[in-house]
């Protein structure tokens, strides 16, 4: 192991510690919405995006590998990213509600996951960037970026993107989003086998994040033909934007 490396894995250490403990230490009993979002956005990168940047370009040949990781899009398969996930955020409406119903049938009452709920125009912006972009880049660089590849390279592309949304989906630490997170990873595990490259999927997580913001800010409350209309919609998307993908590599 060369110098470089040993100080690059031990500031990647350094920094998921520093970003599990420090967030709630700095929290307090009641932060405000502004603070609270800062704080999901530090624990974010300190967690995730900076242990994972920093074992990426830990050496010269894994920084070359890396850099082929960010090729641009073309405009269409962005396109195709963002409609894609701005329908699957009602479709996934649909997969929640299906797994609520599903838990109570069989005698578990799920609690329900924190929600972000800006207010305002400014709050929405705000979380926008703090909860939305921030954790899509920052997972995207973690699951898609380093476990995928690392996975993939020793049991291959199938059991890569099965086990990366398997963690993806258990990191979340929610039953009821369970679903509908599995659903997402495997989407863009394989839009990862597919495009090869995390702009992409970047893409598309920030654009579903942001989705799901919106509707909390509008407090919308969709009807079960709109879930049906938008998964038509999403399927649709979906595999054009496969399609182009695959013919662009």
């Amino acid at each position: 192991m060369s110098k470089r490396t040993a100080i690059f894995l031990t500031l990647s250490a350094l920094s998921a510690l520093t970003g599990w403990f420090l967030p709630d230490m700095l929290a307090g009993d009641a932060p405000g919405f502004y603070f609270s979002n800062l704080l999901i956005a530090l624990q974010e990168v300190l967690l995730l995006g900076v242990p994972a940047a920093l074992i990426l370009f830990r050496s010269a040949q894994s920084s070359a590998k890396a850099r082929a990781l960010f090729q641009k899009p073309a405009a269409l398969q962005t396109g195709l990213a963002m409609l894609s996930a701005v329908s699957f955020t009602m479709a996934g409406l649909l997969i929640t509600l299906i797994a609520y119903l599903f838990l109570q049938q069989i005698g578990i009452t799920p609690a329900q996951p924190s929600t972000i709920n800006p207010q305002n125009a400014g709050e929405l912006a705000f979380s926008a960037l703090c909860a939305a972009v921030i954790p899509a880049l920052c997972e995207e660089l973690l699951f898609r970026g380093l476990l995928q590849g690392a996975i993939s390279r020793r049991l291959g592309d199938r059991a890569a993107v099965w086990l990366t949304s398997l963690l993806f989906a258990l990191m979340h630490f929610t039953l009821l989003g369970f679903p509908v997170l599995l659903v997402i990873g495997l989407l863009l595990s394989r839009l990862m086998v597919t495009g090869k490259t995390l702009l992409l999927t970047m893409v598309f997580h920030a654009m579903y994040n942001f989705s799901v913001l919106s509707i909390n800010y509008t407090g919308a409350a969709p009807g079960f033909g709109v879930m049906l209309l938008c998964a038509a919609v999403f399927w649709l998307t979906s595999r054009y934007l496969f399609k182009e993908a695959s013919n662009e590599v």
